[in-house]
């Protein structure tokens, strides 16, 4: 029955001991759980226990209006259960995060979603395999919806429990269970960083010159890297024919004329590496 008197809304609490207290007396439940645990107190047969879970557990679910009202039908009574108490002091509602969770949003996002995406604390393979398993069929028998996975940087992944071939699989082995669309968010920021750092180490402090031709030019050249001639990417090329349409041919400012230092790379280096 409701409590004497009614929790205070968490939003209220005044100190960050307050706030523990208020979840230690108050413990975030499911409407759902709720009752099941009043059925359980009330050693209520299983029949009822049954009709409660399957009511409950059949998708999309079941209104809270509609669940109450079979709740007093089981129970005899209303239980005091609020979804306002706990909401945070910026107004939100607060809910058990978890793979179940996901999996019911996605399943009632998925006839509006292209594709669908479940963020989670770690790489967990066993998480994803739960979330692909959990939206099998959403849009017909044998139809797989596409999935994203964020291969995200913010993971410690040598802390993730997997091993190095486990890693090294994990990409294919997602693409099987329907993650068509596998991304690393901030992957361009940390390669930049690590380079950057790199080169200022190698070129200020031990090889000068040296340090940039060895750890980024020759590389780029050896492997075909298209940025080694940089001024086509900086609209060199654009420019160039803006101002040809402008003033015909022979113009003299032209970036990419016959002295651009983008022809250097045309000939063989004048000399190799040597010890």
């Amino acid at each position: 029955g409701p409590p004497t008197p009614p929790p205070k809304p968490y939003r209220n609490a005044d100190s960050p001991e307050e706030v523990d207290a208020w979840k230690k007396a108050n413990p975030l439940v499911t409407y759902y759980e709720a009752v099941l645990a009043e059925l359980k107190a009330a050693k209520a047969g299983e029949d009822k226990i049954t009709k409660w879970s399957e009511a409950c557990a059949k998708f999309p679910g079941i209104a809270n209006e509609d669940a109450r009202v079979l709740s007093k039908e089981l129970l005899g009574k209303d239980i005091f259960w609020c979804w306002e108490a706990p909401r945070t002091r910026e107004g939100y509602f607060v809910l058990n995060p978890g793979i179940e969770t996901c999996v019911h949003r996605m399943r009632h996002f998925a006839p509006y979603a292209d594709i669908m995406w479940a963020e989670t604390a770690k790489p967990v393979l066993d998480d994803a395999r739960r979330l692909a398993d959990g939206v099998e069929g959403v849009y017909g028998p044998g139809e797989k919806p596409y999935l994203a996975y964020n291969l995200s940087p913010s993971f410690n992944w040598d802390a993730s429990g997997m091993t190095d071939a486990q890693m090294h699989t994990f990409c294919k082995d997602l693409g099987k269970l329907g993650f068509t669309w596998q991304f690393v968010t901030l992957a361009g920021f940390h390669l930049s960083s690590l380079n950057a750092n790199r080169l200022c180490r190698t070129l200020v402090e031990q090889q000068s010159m040296l340090g940039y031709v060895e750890g980024i030019q020759r590389p780029e050249r050896e492997e075909g890297v298209d940025t080694l001639t940089h001024q086509k990417w900086s609209g060199a090329d654009l420019i160039d024919r803006t101002l040809q349409t402008m003033y015909g041919h022979g113009f003299s400012t032209a970036i990419q004329g016959e002295e651009c230092t983008e022809n250097q790379f045309g000939a063989k280096p004048s000399s190799g590496p040597s010890a």
